[in-house]
């Protein structure tokens, strides 16, 4: 509470009061009923007590200062030195950037439609076998047996046969059992070699968007862009992106397959020995013509012709699937351009 002295201003009204109306009427100037106001007191000293309250201005209708927003005073709403403030390397421009197709919003120019996630596609680098070597399966030893007698039993043991690479092989003994068994030789080794073809066609992309401001440009230097865009720089050629831009895209157009990587190791798999048997000749040569008896190496055992054995031979034909391996291709554009966004 502060008090005021009123007396002389009190005088004053009461003089211009009778200078007008000839008396003084206290209800002009204080309550409706004559009385003071609710809010002041007149004290023995003749003194008015008012509450300094009633002269205080509220916060909540403080007038605010005349530079308040004072961005607003731009063009561009925006401080018109924020691209300079960048300080982009030389080659970069202001672009905004959007993934998909889409139009540019009107404030900016033509609009640019690049490709863009250039990717390889199914055939873009085909691995394919140069060289086949087949398993060996007509090396090791093939366990023989035999046995006289009218039931196939074949429950003696011979000293084994051996492969020997499918060649014939000299050995004398007399045949005179009543059935043979030879088991089957196992696949041994194998191996291939591949080379790779590139399509360069098989590429697929997908298309952006890119605009360049015909007014403002600021704005998308202090990293407001329109909807459904990003602010960003762009350079020709793949380039690094600058600072404050870490985001980067290629974009361009006609991407194609340029390079596959080496096949991966040519893999054998799936051996296996097929028509194996053991022929036995009375001749050291294996002289078809000369032909005692045949067994299939399959380990059952078979009625066989006797006779005077000088040789035998031991054949099988092997079946394997050859792997080629896998190359990995790179898809890319012939002249790309580098989108950096914030």
């Amino acid at each position: 509470m502060r008090f005021v002295p009123l007396v002389g201003l009190f005088a004053l009204t009461v003089a211009c009061g009778l200078e007008q109306g000839g008396s003084y009427d206290p209800g002009l100037r204080a309550g409706d009923d004559g009385s003071a106001p609710a809010d002041a007191s007149v004290t023995p000293d003749g003194a008015v007590e008012v509450d300094a309250s009633d002269a205080a201005v509220s916060a909540d209708t403080a007038i605010p200062p005349a530079d308040a927003g004072a961005d607003s005073g731009f063009p561009c709403g925006v401080d018109p030195n924020a691209c300079a403030k960048l300080s982009l390397p030389a080659g970069w421009k202001s672009v905004a950037y959007a993934p998909t197709q889409t139009a540019c919003p009107a404030d900016f120019g033509k609009d640019a439609h690049p490709e863009v996630n250039p990717t390889p596609s199914a055939g873009a680098c085909v691995c394919s076998t140069t060289k086949q070597t087949p398993p060996d399966c007509q090396s090791g030893n093939s366990a023989v047996s035999f046995d006289y007698g009218m039931a196939a039993t074949c429950n003696l043991a011979s000293s084994p046969f051996v492969g020997n690479q499918g060649n014939c092989a000299p050995r004398t003994f007399l045949l005179d059992g009543d059935h043979v068994s030879a088991s089957l030789l196992a696949p041994m080794g194998g191996s291939c070699t591949s080379a790779v073809k590139l399509d360069a066609n098989k590429v697929t992309t997908t298309v952006a968007t890119t605009c360049e401001p015909t007014l403002c440009p600021e704005k998308l230097c202090a990293n407001q862009p329109p909807p459904g865009f990003a602010a960003c720089v762009q350079h020709d050629n793949d380039e690094v992106c600058p600072a404050g831009f870490p985001n980067k895209s290629l974009v361009g157009a006609g991407a194609t397959i340029t390079a596959c990587t080496a096949c991966s190791a040519c893999v054998v798999t799936n051996t296996a020995c097929t028509g194996a048997k053991l022929a036995f000749f009375s001749d050291p040569n294996c002289n078809p013509n000369n032909k005692i008896t045949e067994v299939n190496a399959d380990g059952s055992c078979q009625t066989v012709s006797k006779g005077g054995v000088k040789s035998y031979k031991y054949s099988a034909m092997a079946t394997a699937n050859y792997d080629p391996g896998t190359s990995t291709p790179t898809a890319a554009f012939a002249k790309p351009k580098t989108v950096c966004c914030q």
